[in-house]
């Protein structure tokens, strides 16, 4: 099976040639060890290395051509933030928007089916939403299209069949998509209660308020900018830099069962990892 590392814009979409520059439905799994890489550090690396290589059903939905994801309390969304790296051609590396595939309705859901889409072969729904039928039926029934799990990642590796080819939709099916997306992002999400009004009569709770924002203005001014270490400033430079890589694989019949893909709800763990992911000073011997 043909590999293509460190890809970028211009490699999507992988052959065969003749589907839809999106809209593809492949497999996908969050690489730790690619999206750590940027400390250029072993124990990062090693650390990486250990944590579960689970592989999910995704539909692509866009190219990104500048990232930075994040998590909320309903998906993982994206939104356009600093430019996506390039490699040493000056070339951006490729970006993609997916959404998740999971086996059955979303469990939060009481079985309404409110946030998901049959997709064929599968075309039972409680809501009676219409399938989404792709240009090649999927290897299995069952499978429902999650509209408000959202990622945006960096793609490390793409593994590909040339003469497979793999199920893809068309831009007026991912227009619909796209919009039913929207409204059930609307319906599900829960009207927030506002806040309760500071009460500066005395003071105290504007001077706690304005002591830790001071104190946590000075510990990132001393992380940013800690003229006196200057290694320690290039650790903390590098973790801006992180940020989350897949591995793509556009050959369905590469897994044997179903059962192997795991929940959309099972990458949010992985992301929050990265997210929150800061080696130590002595992990990168910084220290040393």
């Amino acid at each position: 099976m043909p590999t293509i590392e460190a890809p970028v814009v211009s490699d999507w979409p992988v052959p065969p040639a003749g589907s839809e520059t999106y809209g593809q439905f492949v497999i996908v799994s969050f690489d730790p060890v690619a999206s750590v890489a940027v400390f250029e550090d072993n124990e990062s690396t090693a650390v990486a290395s250990t944590l579960p290589r689970v592989k999910h059903l995704a539909l692509v939905t866009s190219v990104r051509a500048s990232l930075s994801a994040y998590l909320d309390a309903y998906s993982i969304v994206s939104q356009m933030g600093r430019p996506s790296p390039m490699n040493d051609d000056g070339r951006n590396l490729l970006t993609l928007e997916f959404q998740l595939l999971g086996l059955g309705l979303h469990s939060d859901e009481d079985a309404t089916g409110r946030t998901s889409i049959p997709v064929a072969p599968q075309t039972s729904h409680p809501l009676n939403r219409p399938s989404i039928v792709p240009s090649i039926p999927l290897p299995w029934p069952g499978f429902y299209l999650y509209t408000q799990f959202k990622v945006a990642s960096l793609v490390s590796r793409v593994h590909y069949e040339p003469e497979q080819p793999y199920p893809y939709i068309t831009l007026d099916q991912r227009r619909d998509i796209f919009v039913q997306s929207l409204k059930d992002e609307r319906e599900s999400v829960l009207p927030q209660q506002p806040a309760a009004p500071l009460d500066f009569g005395n003071h105290s709770e504007y001077d706690s308020v304005e002591g830790s924002m001071s104190a946590e203005s000075s510990e990132e001014s001393s992380r940013g900018h800690d003229d006196d270490n200057p290694e320690l400033t290039a650790l903390y430079n590098k973790t801006e830099d992180v940020d989350p890589y897949v591995e793509i694989w556009t050959d369905l019949s590469s897994v044997a069962h179903p059962s192997v893909f795991g929940k959309p709800m099972d990458i949010l763990p992985q992301l929050d990892w990265l997210k929150e992911y800061v080696p130590s000073e002595s992990d990168l011997g910084v220290l040393d």
